[in-house]
This record gives structure tokens, C-alpha cells and sequence, in this order.
């Protein structure tokens, strides 16, 4: 049966002109977040887990992680839209949960963990981690980024080194879609001694480990219209999502639903091979249109990218590394598929 079921996922990619290099059974996979692929291994994070797989024959090597507040485990995200965890592959594992960043081995060896404030998320970038918070002041609502290093065994928060707008201020009605778009404001992507931080115009501003800012570019997005037909599909997915239904039917029932006039600009990113990629919201024929760039702001080329939506909001968990994209995908029998296509 598994036979057939290959079969037919390669005449389908196939014929859609999506073609997989290769498609392999992840049967221990029920609901996967994040992929990264490393020296030869394959990490993956669902729940409150984190699966090692061999990159190469994708037999499964170690599964870590379990509930709880002590050392290897980890305690669920109070928020429902947010991940219960996100990893980070440096020449550690990283594992940034509510309360606390973990450190493992690559081989999944527990290191060292240090307890953080429980709503704070960060991104390693050299021997620091990057905060991204919610502030305030006379002006409304922006985003502020710190550097936190370790000092005496603890963390130590230094000043921000950059400030965004908040896309939503006060007195404005509800803007529903910022539920999702929040959560990648706290996942952002570091690479050789710097971090990409796209804002919500659309720019992308790349910092090193000190906090200068190094280079800021504009990708030549399209934009892409809210229309009407679109908001029924968006308001059609709130009002059946547990994670969102409770408060988009309170602010529906009160009339605060504002959808915006277009989609974000960026849909997602990736940063790899020296490499930056820039997937915009805009689809031409079921193909996210993307921009590539050199680590210098300088566009090598826009291609059409094969990504497979997992919802409205989401792509399926992917990675991009050696020119090829790592998706995990679940076919119409709900089960779990490792699928890779070379960037074109």
C-alpha cells in the first residue's frame, strides 16, 4: 500500500511540474513545527519534543523531551498560536521554551539550561541571545530588541539595539490576522555573527553581534489585495480554529474586526548558504514568489518557490540548505512526508 501511496505523490508532483527529489515515511511524527538539518542530522520539534534523525537514511536516532519543569523537560506555551518550543542549531542544540533556554549536544546530550522571564523568546547569535518585546510609550505600541549575554551564570539584559512600529495601536478596531503575524516577530533567524529582522513594511535589517545595524534592503514585493473573498476564507478559519475562535468571536460579536487592505509583504524567510530568502505573500500558480539575495543586499535572483501551505497562515514546516528545500508534509491519509525539492 505505502508503495502505491509513493507512486502516486510522485506522478502528482510530477505532473504539477513540482518535482521531489525524494519523499520519505516520518511515521513518528503526529504534528511537526520545525525542521533544521546539520552535519548530517535532521532536527525536528513537535510539541514539546525534539526527534534526531540521520540525514541521510532518516531513521530516527534519539527523541528528547517531556513535560515538566526540570532539566530536559519543558512546560507548554500559555499562548495557543505559539510554539511550545523552538530549536536553534549553533555548535549546540538550542531549545528556547516558556522559562528557559536548554542546551543540548548535537547528539541530543543534555548541557545546561538557564531559566529566562516566562514570556521572553530569543534567537542565539554568537554568545548572546536576541529578546524581541511588546513596549510602550507616549507615541503607542513598537517592538523592542535587547542583547542578553551571560554574566555571573545569569542573564543580563543590555539596552535595545533596535526599535519597529507595532503594527496596531490603540483606538483602532481588532486586526485579526496579527494573531498569526505575531509569532514570527518572535522567530527570527541568525547566520554567521548577524540577525535578519524583517519589519512589517516589508524591510529586512541585519544587525551583528554587537548591534550595529550593517545593512537594511527593500525587496520589490507585490502587494497583495485583502479582498472580499479572502476575508470570508480568513473569517471562515478563525470562527473553526480552537486556537484563535475565543477571541475573534468576542471582538466579532463586538464589531472590532478590522482586516486590513492587503496581506503582509513577507510571508517567510530563511537565511542559509549564504543565502537569504525572501518568500513573499504573493502566489503565481500555487508558487510563492521569492526573492534571493547575497549576505550583501544584493538580489541574485526571484524565483517561484514550491511551498505547500499547511493552513491560511502557515507553510508546513520547511528548511532550505544545499539548494534544496526540506518540507514536511501531510497527505490525505494524515500521515507525515519528508519531501525535497532543488531552489530553481
Amino acid at each position: 500500500m505505502k508503495k502505491v501511496l509513493y507512486l502516486l505523490v510522485f506522478c502528482c508532483l510530477f505532473t504539477t511540474g513540482i518535482f521531489a527529489e525524494k519523499a520519505a515515511p516520518m511515521n513518528d511524527l503526529m504534528k511537526p513545527e520545525t525542521i533544521l538539518i546539520h552535519l548530517g542530522k535532521m532536527y525536528i520539534s513537535e510539541g514539546i519534543h525534539i526527534y534526531i534523525y540521520d540525514a541521510k537514511n532518516f531513521k530516527l536516532e534519539k527523541k528528547i523531551g517531556k513535560v515538566g519543569e526540570g532539566p530536559r523537560e519543558f512546560i507548554k506555551s500559555p499562548v495557543p498560536w505559539f510554539p511550545d518550543i523552538q530549536i536553534f542549531i549553533t555548535d549546540k542544540l538550542i531549545v528556547n521554551s516558556h522559562g528557559k533556554v536548554s542546551y543540548f549536544s548535537l547528539q541530543g546530550t543534555y548541557l545546561d539550561e538557564a531559566k529566562t522571564s516566562s514570556n521572553a523568546r530569543f534567537t542565539p547569535l554568537e554568545d548572546k541571545l536576541v529578546s524581541v518585546e511588546i513596549a510602550q510609550n507616549d507615541k503607542g505600541n513598537y517592538f523592542s530588541y535587547h542583547m542578553y549575554r551571560w554574566v555571573g551564570g545569569k542573564l543580563e539584559k543590555g539596552k535595545a539595539f533596535f526599535q519597529s512600529t507595532y503594527p496596531e495601536q490603540g483606538g483602532k478596531k481588532v486586526n485579526p490576522i496579527l494573531m498569526a503575524e505575531l509569532r514570527k516577530v518572535f522567530f527570527r533567524h541568525a547566520y554567521k555573527n548577524r540577525i535578519y529582522i524583517p519589519t512589517y513594511d516589508g524591510r529586512v535589517h541585519v544587525f551583528d553581534s554587537p548591534g550595529k545595524e550593517v545593512l537594511n534592503f527593500m525587496p520589490p514585493y507585490k502587494k497583495v489585495k485583502f479582498t472580499s473573498a479572502l476575508e470570508k476564507k480568513y473569517d471562515a478559519f478563525f470562527m473553526n480554529d480552537i486556537r484563535y475562535k475565543m477571541p475573534y468571536k468576542r471582538d466579532k460579536d463586538s464589531n472590532n474586526i478590522g482586516f486590513p487592505g492587503y496581506l503582509a509583504l513577507l510571508k517567510d524567510y530563511r537565511v542559509s548558504d549564504d543565502r537569504i530568502y525572501l518568500i513573499s505573500s504573493n502566489k503565481i500558480k500555487g508558487r510563492y514568489d521569492s526573492f534571493i539575495y547575497d549576505l550583501q543586499g544584493k538580489l541574485i535572483k526571484n524565483t517561484l518557490l514550491p511551498l505547500k501551505d499547511q493552513d491560511i497562515f502557515a507553510i508546513f514546516p520547511f528548511t532550505i540548505t544545499g539548494g534544496k528545500i526540506y518540507q514536511l508534509i501531510e497527505n490525505e491519509g494524515e500521515e507525515w512526508e519528508l519531501h525535497i525539492t532543488p531552489v530553481k
